[in-house]
């Protein structure tokens, strides 16, 4: 396996033996607050009733904790910043090439991991809040879709990224 596989490899690795570790405390914290749902069933993006959804799962978001993408995102940021540290305290050692924070390519990504955690966590925190209201699909796919129309002029504006390599294409 070569070196460059490895060093995507260990910080993945790193990153879910983490959230392995922390799921049972994020957990414990959703069931003990009763981070769920007060009343369940869905609405289809028409704004009517999702009548197969419900009928199968509606009372059954009243026992499932939401949030539960805390343990992505946080695992993921205690990756990078974990990695990034290491990097700092010990400059001189093969910790840096892990160290993944400290480059350009890797802002974008992040970016958009925290603007998705953050939306997830609005809509989350709203269903948990306010029972019978939620942030619908709509306005969050607006949101997604206008800050990849942004990253998608700024790779070829500023980047001048003028064409994509699909592999196996």
């Amino acid at each position: 396996m070569s070196s460059t596989v490895l060093v995507v490899l260990m910080p993945a690795l790193l990153a879910f033996i983490i959230g392995i570790l922390i799921t049972p405390v994020v957990s414990y914290h959703l069931y003990k607050y009763k981070i769920w749902k007060k009343t369940g069933g869905k609405t289809a993006m028409g704004g009517h009733e999702a009548t197969e959804f419900n009928r199968l799962k509606g009372e059954a978001e009243t026992k499932t904790p939401r949030m539960g993408g805390i343990v992505i995102w946080a695992s993921v940021c205690l990756t990078l910043f974990g990695t990034f540290a290491l990097a700092k305290i010990f400059p001189d050692t093969f910790l840096v090439q892990f160290d993944f924070l400290s480059r350009s390519q890797t802002l974008i990504p992040v970016a958009m991991l925290m603007i998705g955690a953050g939306l997830g966590f609005i809509s989350d925190f709203i269903d948990v809040t306010y029972p019978g209201k939620e942030l619908r699909l709509v306005p969050r796919l607006l949101i997604i879709g206008a800050v990849a129309t942004y990253l998608g002029w700024w790779f070829y504006e500023k980047l001048e990224v003028t064409s994509v390599s699909i592999p196996f294409g």
